[in-house]
């Protein structure tokens, strides 16, 4: 039929009635890594990831000695380790960027925007307290 067609007509023949349905683009062809939201939301987070490295790259120098992993007010130094341990942390966030930016895309190709975005988004939250956590192992051990 053709799209001129009455609303009657189109309801018998089981299409949706809707006489814009035919005008909006409900499905668009931004592919995943055109998407800006997207853009903004990965950028950010790799500029964390690598602002972890780069932070515990510039303040922590190889060494014999042991570093402060934590430290608390009530029991002082309850955990410490050798230098290289501390790489372990930004190591956590570039694993978690990584499964949550494969996940994004699984969920952006299945037409799932708002999950792509949260993940995203929390993807941005989980390296913004990872670099909270470097911050406070620099500055305990520098």
């Amino acid at each position: 039929m053709l799209q001129n067609d009455p609303p009657m007509v189109l309801q018998k023949q089981g299409r949706i009635a809707n006489p814009l349905h035919s005008q909006v683009n409900l499905h668009t062809d931004i592919t995943f890594f055109q998407n800006e939201i997207i853009q903004f939301l990965l950028s950010i987070a790799l500029f964390l990831v690598l602002a972890n490295f780069l932070l515990l790259g510039y303040f922590i120098r190889p060494t014999e000695d042991i570093l402060v992993f934590h430290y608390n007010v009530y029991f002082g130094v309850d955990l410490q380790g050798a230098w290289w341990q501390l790489y372990l942390l930004p190591s956590a966030g570039l694993f978690f960027f990584l499964i949550h930016s494969l996940l994004a895309y699984f969920f952006y190709e299945k037409q799932e925007r708002i999950a792509t975005y949260i993940l995203l988004f929390f993807s941005n939250i989980l390296s913004l307290g990872l670099i909270i956590a470097v911050a406070g192992v620099v500055f305990i051990n520098y």
